[in-house]
């Protein structure tokens, strides 16, 4: 084989091992960042919204059976008294939860207001000395 012909041979391999390397970084890279973590934490109001969505299937699903004919009237309601009883239950601690939540809201906002180190329009906390909001522009108290 003569010079010319292992150049395209050479530049093959090269471009090969390039990526090689590259498809194989994940698979080499340090693992001490977590790629997979996941920030979706349950909170007291995910689970009543779930609660609330699973009693409300329910009480389509039993308004279909009624319909068709597979609940007596007896059995509809009954079953209905008891989930509607269910819904209000939960649609209960979800206003006590919003309102404890609009408390707290309103208690930090009025550390916000007497703290003055944040931007009044984004909520960017300011720095001291700062003149101007380094996230939206506008004007610093």
């Amino acid at each position: 084989m003569s010079g010319n012909d292992l150049f395209p041979l050479a530049m093959m391999a090269i471009i090969l091992i390039g990526v090689g390397v590259y498809v194989s970084q994940p698979l080499i890279r340090d693992r001490s960042e977590d790629i997979f973590h996941d920030d979706y934490s349950e909170t007291p109001m995910h689970h009543l919204l779930s609660k609330k969505d699973s009693v409300y299937t329910e009480m389509k699903d039993l308004e279909f059976d009624y319909s068709t004919g597979k609940l007596s009237e007896f059995d509809y309601e009954d079953l209905k008294a008891k989930y509607s009883g269910r819904a209000a239950e939960v649609l209960k601690e979800i206003d006590d939860l919003e309102a404890s939540a609009s408390d707290e809201s309103k208690k930090e906002d009025e550390s916000k207001k007497e703290d003055q180190s944040f931007c009044s329009a984004c909520g960017f906390k300011l720095q001291e000395g700062d003149r101007f909001c380094q996230s939206c522009g506008a004007g610093a108290p």
